[in-house]
């Protein structure tokens, strides 16, 4: 009967898009997401320029950040002016009296890449993708670990040594990756199961029905980018015509794979190019 209540449960994605965030570059007090999106009155009465701001996919990780015996959860918010500027947010949240506190946000940077996020003790980490010296913002090349600790109740990032590597086909080297959309909205059937790995110049994995391979190298001045060649697969016969759907449709798409980019911690494939293009989305 005497023993101290449980401390209460940091915030889990739902309550996280739905909360309201401050702290955001170019914001004066607060936004309220619903739903994990929040839009803004145009900047010009009529106009279709709007910031806007979300919910990055569903990275949400928890730790005692603070070592206070209760948990934080940690998600990013993207926010935009409505223009061509992503502005990528760090939040540290927890409950209180009223619900949903976001007592710290960090800026990352503009348009940068998400390869993974986590919390190791009460330290966060980011696996990002950012502009370098001689990059445009449209094209960040610097694969970086990143890392923030709380300190009086403010984010504070960490001083590192690491020098920046650059994105390349290498930097998928060590991973397994499923894909799970052909594109933005739209998944990867149930049942279908299509993997990609890469080592020594080579593309192999399972395209649904058959283990396949393809040569890959890298092309052109901006950091990514690739050339995939010689695409062959083994010659088993798919159980069901859906298989076969998907596995023609993935080597016809891997063929035309010309640049490597990621967004919340999903490995994205862009393919093709003028009214022909597409993007093919992998989770690890």
């Amino acid at each position: 009967a005497l023993a101290a209540p449980p401390p209460p449960p940091a915030p889990g994605l739902e309550d996280l898009a739905n909360a309201s965030y401050r702290g955001l570059t170019d914001i004066e007090g607060e936004i309220t997401l619903s739903d994990g999106r929040w839009q803004g009155e145009p900047w010009v009465e009529g106009g279709a320029s709007a910031p806007s701001a979300q919910l990055v996919g569903t990275l949400v990780f928890q730790g005692d950040l603070d070592n206070d015996g209760r948990k934080e959860s940690v998600n990013l918010v993207n926010y935009s002016t409505g223009g061509t500027g992503q502005l990528l947010h760090l939040a540290v949240s927890r409950f209180d009296e009223s619900g949903v506190d976001n007592f710290a946000t960090a800026f990352l940077g503009d348009r940068v890449m998400v390869r993974g996020l986590r919390v190791e003790g009460a330290t966060i980490v980011a696996d990002l993708v950012q502009a370098g010296p001689g990059d445009g913002a449209c094209c960040p090349g610097d694969v970086v670990t990143r890392s923030w600790r709380l300190q009086d109740g403010q984010l504070q990032e960490l001083p590192s040594d690491l020098e920046p590597e650059r994105l390349s086909v290498n930097t998928l080297a060590g991973s397994q990756w499923v894909l799970s959309r052909w594109g933005f909205d739209e998944p990867v059937e149930n049942g279908i199961t299509i993997t990609l790995e890469y080592s020594e110049g080579k593309f192999t994995g399972i395209s649904a029905c058959n283990r396949y391979f393809a040569n890959v190298n890298a092309e052109g001045d901006v950091a990514g980018g690739i050339a995939v060649e010689k695409v062959g697969a083994t010659r088993m016969a798919c159980a069901e015509d859906r298989l076969a759907r998907a596995e023609g449709r993935y080597l016809e798409a891997l063929e035309q794979v010309n640049r490597i980019t990621f967004m919340a911690g999903e490995l994205v494939l862009r393919w093709g190019q003028g009214s022909e293009f597409g993007s093919l989305y992998f989770r690890r």
